[in-house]
């Protein structure tokens, strides 16, 4: 009686799994859309671009992490999750750190900071989009992931760029209209809407790249 119990609850589990997964699967952008937001409120609730900062890091972190490792995991990898998701896990750490460490260091030379955090940003997303090509992509195929890794970290950028712009005008509009909710939770739903905004355009261009390179080696494999 126990086994059925356990067998019938693992099925459910699954069977819930691969639902969630095949929607988001479908949805690529709006998937990337949240991810980006949820990463972005992390971001603003360790109020990362304050010096000195104010708020705690590991939000922003741990965010960014479990946001990314799933986007990337059900719209690239819907077939190996966990790897997938280990994938992105990584991606998000190298789009965290060296964009961290750039961004004091072009403060340090009297440039934009955001500019050098926007450059580990979209060095995390084309790395996580080159393994993820080079793992998903025909043996024959060495050019592809290359190419899409690019169209990536171009995106990410790009995406990045808007979302910093958006994240500048929504807090405010939030704070006028959402002012019910208090000032601090209004700004923070503005910045995230800032950051979906900026990750729907980065995922729109980084998947028509990615679907147009997967078509093209896959009819050379054939």
């Amino acid at each position: 009686m126990q086994v059925q119990y356990l067998f019938r609850r693992t099925r459910i589990i699954g069977t819930m799994e691969a639902i969630v997964v095949g929607r988001a699967g479908r949805h690529r952008i709006l998937t990337w859309a949240i991810a980006w937001g949820l990463a972005g409120i992390g971001l603003f609730t360790a109020d990362i671009f304050s010096n000195p900062r104010r708020g705690p890091l590991w939000v922003a972190v741990v965010c960014g992490l479990v946001a990314w490792s799933a986007a990337g995991a059900v719209t690239l990898h819907r077939a190996h999750i966990v790897r997938g998701g280990v994938i992105w896990v990584l991606a998000y750490g190298i789009a965290f750190w060296p964009g961290a460490m750039w961004g004091a260091s072009f403060e340090r030379n009297g440039s934009a900071g955001f500019v050098g955090a926007l450059l580990g940003w979209a060095v995390g997303g084309a790395i996580g989009a080159l393994v993820s090509g080079y793992i998903s992509a025909p043996r024959r195929c060495h050019v592809g992931p290359v190419i899409v890794a690019v169209a990536w970290g171009l995106s990410f950028f790009v995406g990045g760029y808007f979302a910093v712009v958006a994240g500048m005008l929504l807090p405010q509009a939030a704070k006028g209209v959402l002012a019910f909710l208090g000032q601090r939770a209004a700004l923070t739903i503005g910045w995230g809407l800032g950051a979906m905004l900026g990750g729907a355009l980065a995922s729109a261009l980084g998947m028509a790249a990615y679907d147009a390179i997967a078509g093209s080696s896959s009819e050379a494999a054939v």
